[in-house]
């Protein structure tokens, strides 16, 4: 959802350009139960904000791609490449996420950064996405073009000697949302990406990164597929299937439209049956597992309940679609508020999600 600009995370240029086309949504009923606050309840007065974290103690096994032989890998993404966002949520939840969510410039050498590092070391999974833009060396767009032709070779060996030397398996994606409107057709051709996106694999295999686990994210949106179609590196190349289901309603046009609400299936359905299929024309490995690399309702204040419900729904409804191995909820506020940690009610109702068993394999 995000692009980063300087270093720096900024506005979801992919919410923008799928909001733009989104048809308005069928209206539901504004009478809401008190489930999710009743949820809320009954784990504030069991297990306080702020009490001991937990790791979790599941029984399920992980394979060498990170794929959990049962249940759903828990991350977040906190719109920064440092501690302070995990830590912080972590304490108010009183878990710890599998993995985070960070965002690189494919010219950075130094991923992952200390920072980084500290997370692994304190049994986090990373998730390292490398943007095909500038961010040591001046600022815009590095053309798939480049990459393919070898011209950031040196950097890549040095970041493939980092995931190697980090002794253990790394979630790295190579552009994420490349079939948003700001990027697509802006770094090169969807032939230019796949070429790039394979250049980087077979270096890092040269080098011995093979503990890289390769996440091939796209926005997951309809208006995009047929983009998603001609964007797929090809099976060898790619480990998981992600993209970044949301519920909008609204929200980027700066008021929350309650007509437009959709539910946590709802946002992802269609899109895990197309890609189970293949996409259009059957190419797209479809049996690989699947990620929600970011995913999250707009927090609507004046409908708290309603936010409260969207994330208590998310353990069950995960538990229809077994495919879905591991999502990341993406805690920021751009133009639009993902943040579960805004409120007491939403926090304690995503707190009750993190603590369910299916998620903690």
């Amino acid at each position: 959802m995000s692009t980063k600009t300087s270093g720096r995370r900024v506005a979801p240029t992919a919410l923008l350009s799928r909001g733009a086309h989104k048809k308005p949504r069928r209206a539901r009923s504004r009478t809401l139960t008190g489930v999710a606050v009743a949820v809320a309840a009954t784990v504030t007065a069991g297990i306080g904000i702020g009490n001991a974290i937990t790791t979790p103690q599941g029984t399920c096994s992980m394979s060498a791609k990170l794929v959990p032989s049962c249940g759903v890998l828990w991350g977040t993404s906190g719109g920064d490449n440092g501690t302070s966002s995990t830590t912080t949520l972590e304490n108010q939840i009183s878990r710890k996420f599998a993995f985070v969510y960070h965002f690189h410039g494919i010219d950075e050498t130094g991923v992952p950064n200390s920072a980084e590092k500290t997370l692994s070391s304190q049994g986090h999974y990373l998730h390292l996405n490398l943007e095909s833009r500038r961010f040591v060396t001046g600022s815009g767009w590095i053309q798939y073009s480049a990459i393919a032709s070898g011209q950031l070779d040196a950097t890549l060996r040095k970041q493939a000697a980092n995931f190697k030397a980090l002794g253990k398996p790394v979630f790295v994606t190579f552009d994420h949302e490349p079939d948003t409107r700001a990027k697509w057709l802006s770094h090169g051709t969807p032939a230019q990406y796949v070429a790039a996106w394979r250049h980087i694999h077979n270096v890092y295999v040269a080098a011995g990164a093979t503990n890289v686990v390769w996440v091939w994210t796209v926005t997951g949106w309809k208006g995009n597929w047929t983009k998603e179609d001609q964007l797929w590196p090809g099976s060898a190349y790619v480990d998981w299937i992600s993209w970044d289901p949301y519920n909008l309603a609204g929200c980027q046009d700066g008021t929350i439209n309650f007509d437009q609400w959709i539910s946590f299936a709802q946002s992802f359905k269609d899109s895990y049956a197309w890609f189970r299929k293949g996409g259009s024309y059957g190419e797209i490995d479809g049996t690989k597992p699947f990620m929600f690399s970011e995913f999250g309702t707009v927090t609507d204040y004046a409908q708290i309940s309603a936010t409260s419900q969207w994330y208590a729904a998310v353990p069950s409804t995960l538990k229809s679609y077994p495919q879905v191995k591991a999502v990341t909820q993406f805690n920021v506020k751009r133009d639009c508020d993902f943040r579960v940690s805004s409120n007491a009610t939403v926090l304690n109702s995503y707190k009750s999600a993190g603590l369910n068993t299916y998620v903690n394999p």
